[in-house]
Formats: structure tokens, sequence, C-alpha cells
């Protein structure tokens, strides 16, 4: 049985920072880094679903409000979030 890198450096996961990290810590607990660029839901959901990432990290060039969208929290009924 081939163990992940984690098994072989006694860590809890990895922080994906580029596109290629998904895939060499596929057996390994994964989170998404600020520098993908997750800046809305559609992005969260690309990299959760087509990487297998535990979660995301919002883009940090994100403004007050922005983070909410990329969470996936609707919108109040006033129209605010």
């Amino acid at each position: 049985m081939d163990a992940g890198a984690g098994a072989l450096l006694q860590c809890d996961g990895y922080l994906v920072r580029n596109y290629d990290h998904p895939e060499v810590l596929r057996r390994d607990r994964r989170i998404g880094d600020y520098s993908l660029n997750v800046a809305n839901r559609l992005a969260a959901d690309y990299f959760k679903n087509q990487f297998g990432l535990e979660r995301v990290t919002a883009s940090y060039d994100l403004n007050f409000q922005q983070p909410r969208s990329v969470a996936g929290r609707p919108r109040r009924r006033n129209g605010s979030r």
C-alpha cells in the first residue's frame, strides 16, 4: 500500500498553492490557499469538486463583502449580504 506524503512526513495535510499540488498530493488532506485566486462560488466549487480539496481560502484581493459569495451565503431580503 502506497502511503501519501502526509503519512511519510507525519503532517495533518497540505496547503495547495498552485494547480500542480492537488495531483501530487492526491492521497493527503488538502486545503486551497489564497494564491488559487478563488473569487466566487463557481471557482470554490470547481477546486473542491475537481481536485477534491477539503476547503478553499478566498482570494486576498476581495473586498469586505465579497468573501460571502465564495462561501455561498444567500443574500438577505433587503438585497444586502
